[in-house]
């Protein structure tokens, strides 16, 4: 009966997961297509930063979904048998761990880039390349390192009995320590993203003052909105990753990724409100 129940939220959440991707992924998609081709932005790096950290939401909402969501399911037994048997589930888990801190920390980036963007306007105008390559290189570095600490070299799909003869593949191989160090990480990431956030919020209220255009502060609520939004987000991955490990099942984690895509598209909306204001 417990089985019975975890496969039919394995359905329902699966469902959920690509309903959501496929109600958010295209409109994301146009709006870096736009932002590419478009004169007013393909210029503006902070635009480009934009979109590849959309590219990464998508592949983390791809990789999270294959190797945790469906690896619950019997169809893909054949697949992870041939991932376990090349020994490459703990490159797939190291690559996921990549990809997350990743997404996080290009948040990050975003979020520094739109506040020099209103404090030193002149060094991204002077030096947005340089800044932009600056950004991607820090963030992929520091996500790599992140992901060394927590790596998990005897990661597996390991086979789980699922009832009636039938089985299937869960993740397993990690260690408390390694899941308090995940943690650790990212709250710090996600904490100093929120403070970094909330600094813009408040200089971009500063810099609407300045001009007399304190009247409408939709912008800055947004933004703080935002962030704490952001951050509670990803308390909340972490508090269910926790729940899924005392359960010993990690495929409805997945759901709490997809509003971090919803939260960027939020991001450039508040971007473009911005750069139409300035």
């Amino acid at each position: 009966e417990y089985l019975a129940v975890l496969k039919r939220m394995d359905i329902i959440s699966l469902i959920v997961i690509i309903i959501l991707g496929l109600a958010t992924f295209p409109l994301a998609f146009f709006v870096y297509y736009k932002l590419l081709t478009t004169h007013t932005f393909k210029l503006n790096y902070t635009f480009l930063l934009i979109v590849v950290a959309g590219i990464v939401d998508f592949l983390v909402y791809l990789f999270y979904l294959i190797f945790l969501q469906l690896s619950t399911f019997t169809v893909m037994n054949e697949f992870f048998e041939f991932i376990n048997r090349n020994g490459l589930s703990p490159i797939a888990s190291g690559f996921m761990f990549v990809l997350s801190f990743l997404q996080i920390l290009l948040s990050l980036s975003i979020a520094v880039n739109r506040l020099l963007f209103i404090t030193k306007r002149h060094l991204l105008q002077e030096h947005g390349r340089a800044v932009f390559v600056c950004s991607i290189v820090a963030s992929l570095g520091f996500a790599v390192i992140c992901s060394g600490i927590i790596y998990m070299p005897s990661f597996t799909f390991s086979r789980t009995y699922m009832g009636e003869g039938v089985y299937a593949h869960t993740p397993s191989g990690g260690t408390m320590p390694s899941f308090l160090s995940i943690t650790l990480l990212t709250c710090s990431v996600s904490l100093v993203l929120l403070l970094v956030s909330l600094s813009l919020a408040g200089s971009v209220f500063k810099y609407r003052r300045q001009i007399s255009l304190d009247k409408n502060r939709s912008i800055e609520n947004g933004l703080i909105i935002v962030s704490i939004s952001n951050f509670v987000i990803y308390i909340l991955f972490v508090a269910a990753l926790l729940l899924s490990m005392l359960v010993h099942h990690d495929c409805m984690c997945i759901a709490l990724l997809v509003p971090s895509h919803i939260r960027e598209i939020n991001e450039k909306g508040d971007i473009h409100t911005k750069h139409h204001n300035s």
